[in-house]
């Protein structure tokens, strides 16, 4: 006998409204239309906090030790979790395998189909590749919860909360 039962598997997080990658493999579908700028983080009141703009020349960023980057942001549908979430990314493999995709004509807009990400290593070993999955019919669920669920991604821009209408 073990301490716990033999098929125990750990709850699920419900999680955030904002995609983590985890280690290994991740099915995601985008839904919507996305966002793109630049993201850097400052300290407000003893917390980083993320601020953000649309074109390069925006940047207000008081710390020149912290750069910004380039971002993406759009809904997802997390196949794993059942539920729409915002991925935001700054890594230039994922935005360059999407970028592909999107360019080859085989599969072209990434909503008409799910994307794999493999995310492995650790720190700064970590690691994506990304690859498409056969094109498919949105998730009856997804759209469903996207569209009641309206979610506003311009409000990043401004700091606010893009699932409060």
């Amino acid at each position: 006998m073990t301490f716990l039962p033999s098929d125990y598997e750990p709850p699920i997080s419900n999680g955030s409204n904002y995609l983590k990658l985890n280690k290994g493999e991740n099915i995601v579908r985008f839904i919507g239309d996305p966002i793109v700028g630049h993201v850097w983080w400052e300290k407000e009141r003893g917390s980083d906090v993320p601020k953000r703009c649309r074109k390069f020349a925006e940047i207000n960023n008081p710390d020149p030790t912290n750069k910004a980057r380039h971002f993406w942001a759009c809904c997802v549908w997390n196949y794993e979790l059942k539920k729409i979430q915002i991925w935001e990314f700054t890594q230039r493999s994922i935005q360059d395998g999407v970028q592909n995709l999107i360019e080859d004509q085989d599969w072209g807009d990434p909503r008409n189909y799910d994307i794999k990400i493999i995310r492995s290593g650790e720190s700064l070993e970590t690691k994506y590749s990304v690859s498409p999955r056969p094109k498919s019919d949105m998730p009856e669920p997804a759209q469903f919860e996207f569209d009641i669920k309206d979610i506003k991604l311009e409000k990043l821009y401004t700091g606010d909360d893009p699932f409060e209408g």
